[in-house]
Parts: C-alpha cells; sequence; structure tokens
C-alpha cells in the first residue's frame, strides 16, 4: 500500500549534512513514509551514511549531475506516496512529530507551513512577503506537494535556481489550491545554491514572473531587485576574498 508521504533528498558530496537529514528523518513517530535519497555520485563517506541508514532508505538513484531539479524529478519519477516534500542533504525536519502533524485539507493541492535556518531565523515570513510573483512565498523544504500534480509536469530544468518558484506560479496560474499552516516544518542549511548566485536567481525569478504576470509592477518592482542583486553579490564576493586573506 503506498505511504502517505514521500521524502526525496538530493545529496553530493555532502556526508555530514545528509547524516543530519536522515537522521531526522529516522526520528519521525509517524512511520508512514518512503525515503528516496538521489545521490550525484558523491566521492565522500556518503556511502558509509547511506549504509548506516538502510533501514529507512527506500530508494536510492544515482543522479545524471544534470543539475539539483533534474535530481529531484528523478526523486518524483521513483515516489509512490501522496504527498512528496523535497528535504535535501543539510535540511532537517523541525522536530519529530512533522509528519504526524501534516493534515492537509481534501481539497490541498500545496500544504506549506514555515521554515527556519539553524540558527533559528524565520525565512519567508508569512507577514512580510510582497506578491507572489515577487520571491519564494514558501521555501519548498516546508512544502508538501501532492504527487498527482507532478503528472502534468515536473519542475522545468531550464530554471537552475528557481524551478521551484517557476513550479508555484504554475501552480497558482492553474488554480490549484494552497493552504497554510502555522506548524514550524523544517530547519534549514544556509549556502544553497541560491543563496550563491543572488543575480542568477533574480533573473530567473524575473523570467517566471513575467511569464505569469503581466502587471507593470513586475517589470519595475524586478528592475530594482536587480541593482540590489549585483551590490548584494559584489558585497559578498568582496567579503569571501577578504575572509581568504
Amino acid at each position: 500500500m503506498p505511504k502517505k508521504v514521500s521524502i526525496i533528498t538530493v545529496t553530493k558530496n555532502n556526508a555530514n549534512g545528509l547524516n543530519r537529514t536522515l537522521r531526522s528523518i529516522q526520528t519521525q513517530s509517524c512511520e508512514d513514509f518512503e525515503c528516496i535519497v538521489v545521490d550525484g555520485n558523491s566521492i565522500d563517506n556518503t556511502e558509509l551514511v547511506l549504509n548506516e541508514y538502510k533501514n529507512i532508505i527506500d530508494i536510492i538513484e544515482k543522479d545524471e549531475n544534470t543539475g539539483i531539479y533534474s535530481a529531484m524529478n528523478q526523486g518524483i519519477k521513483s515516489s509512490s506516496g501522496e504527498w512528496l516534500v523535497f528535504l535535501n542533504a543539510g535540511d532537517s525536519f523541525s522536530d519529530h512529530n512533522v509528519l504526524c502533524n501534516v493534515k492537509p485539507g481534501s481539497n490541498t493541492d500545496i500544504y506549506h507551513g514555515r521554515v527556519e535556518n539553524r540558527v533559528g531565523r524565520e525565512l519567508n515570513p508569512r507577514d512580510t512577503r510582497g506578491p507572489i510573483w515577487s520571491e519564494m512565498p514558501f521555501c519548498h523544504q516546508a512544502a508538501f506537494f501532492k504527487r498527482s500534480l507532478f503528472k502534468n509536469r515536473q519542475f522545468d530544468t531550464t530554471y537552475k535556481i528557481s524551478a521551484d518558484h517557476e513550479f508555484i506560479l504554475w501552480a497558482n496560474n492553474k488554480g490549484y489550491q494552497f493552504e497554510y499552516t502555522a506548524e514550524l516544518i523544517a530547519k534549514i542549511q544556509h549556502g544553497g545554491v541560491s543563496e550563491l548566485n543572488i543575480v542568477r536567481r533574480v533573473l530567473e525569478t524575473y523570467r517566471a514572473a513575467r511569464f505569469y504576470f503581466s502587471d507593470a509592477d513586475v517589470h519595475i518592482f524586478f528592475r530594482r531587485k536587480l541593482l540590489w542583486a549585483i551590490k548584494k553579490q559584489i558585497k559578498n564576493l568582496l567579503n569571501s576574498n577578504c575572509d581568504e586573506h
């Protein structure tokens, strides 16, 4: 009988982060889940970690090294749960009862909650967000997607950083139902690909936003945001160079 939730974890050369993620999955009080790991042919201690948690891992896929969203799509194809959640290496559930507390309504297609980083700062707080097109309305680690959504399409791999946001805009455009819960779902690791490529993230988000929305506000907003992103990325680069000397 299919499980309620498929947990899809993508990893590459992040054995310590994978260990943290699998430990948090292992300690869930609700066991109605399957665990799928998609490994990008890691050359660190990932194999040892996978062996340590083999009792909870149902499927191990080898990624074709074509990007994180391609790997997530691989996990989708292997999944059988009613709901999918993407908890990548380094991320973890906020506590032992997260899966037990997932109770979406019968008409819900995307059930999403809250996330924090590892120092306790909430990311994408609900009371500070702008329009759905301006930034991720919620982190994908805090979202449970009905698997039937992906029968129509998967993540668009032409987006290397913002395919999750593009998917949310697509689902919103198609009229799928979103449901918010105040539950803290996940704690996520700093230094994801979107944090390290701010300019590209903004450009990709703008591409998706203008596809689904024609408002003049979209263009004005992203013109300003791109200037901010350029300054921010230069600042981060300078700080990184200073740290190395």
